[in-house]
């Protein structure tokens, strides 16, 4: 193992939001032509250049112009996302809000490509380690993030997409299971029956009659369920 290259100077943007210079360097393998970054390794195959990704690196390239990031702060976004539904650009704007920081040059600390980026280049990481391909999942050498996402989708939504474990998540709102049309067809709901839009199906909940699907929706209501409004 040796360095490929001197380094290069770049940007690191730590968890409090805070940019400062820093210095990346790239390690070589000549036996297999292998390059080992902070969060990825590529490597040469048949199918051309190929990339493994570090699943606990605690850094992140958030833009192909040197700059990258703490891991921590791609898991304070996770955490802002889910919390207060916060968005690429809401994040990044916070970010730069509370620079904690715009830099002495105007420029912004981070941008909301480089916030989608982090945001993509972390998550990826934690579904690959939930459905164990840590060790085997590769894809084509240092990919757009949409191309990254494709990447995992493919590997990870075999079967037309199914997550495994969707399937068995129950709503706490409606009280059932997630289903295909097809499933609710072979248990006897009648999608072609017609019924007014606003027509209320059954004036007491609590009086044992089944409750058809309405046209088109694509689940099943469990007799006895209440409804959102209520």
């Amino acid at each position: 193992m040796r360095k490929k290259v001197d380094g290069h100077n770049i940007r690191l943007i730590g968890a409090d939001g805070r940019s400062s210079p820093a210095y990346l360097i790239v390690v070589h393998c000549p036996q297999c032509d292998s390059n080992h970054y902070p969060d990825h390794i590529t490597f040469k195959s048949d199918s051309g250049r190929q990339q493994k990704l570090e699943i606990d690196s605690p850094y992140l390239r958030v833009s192909k112009h040197g700059v990258w990031a703490v891991r921590d702060l791609a898991i304070a976004q996770e955490k802002a996302v889910y919390r207060f539904h916060a968005g690429f650009f809401n994040f990044a704007e916070w970010v730069n809000d509370c620079s904690i920081g715009t830099e002495e040059n105007g420029l912004k600390t981070l941008t909301v490509r480089q916030s989608q980026k982090m945001f993509t280049e972390h998550l990826l990481r934690r579904l690959i380690q939930a459905h164990g391909m840590q060790d085997t999942f590769q894809c084509p050498a240092n990919p757009s993030a949409n191309s990254l996402a494709g990447y995992v989708r493919d590997a990870l939504g075999k079967d037309g997409g199914l997550v495994a474990g969707s399937m068995e998540h129950g709503c706490v709102e409606c009280m059932h299971k997630r289903r295909y049309r097809s499933d609710l067809a072979t248990e006897g709901v009648d999608f072609d029956q017609q019924r007014s839009e606003n027509q209320v199906v059954g004036d007491d909940l609590n009086d044992n009659v089944s409750v058809n699907c309405m046209s088109g929706a694509p689940y099943l209501l469990d007799p006895g369920c209440h409804s959102r409004s209520e």
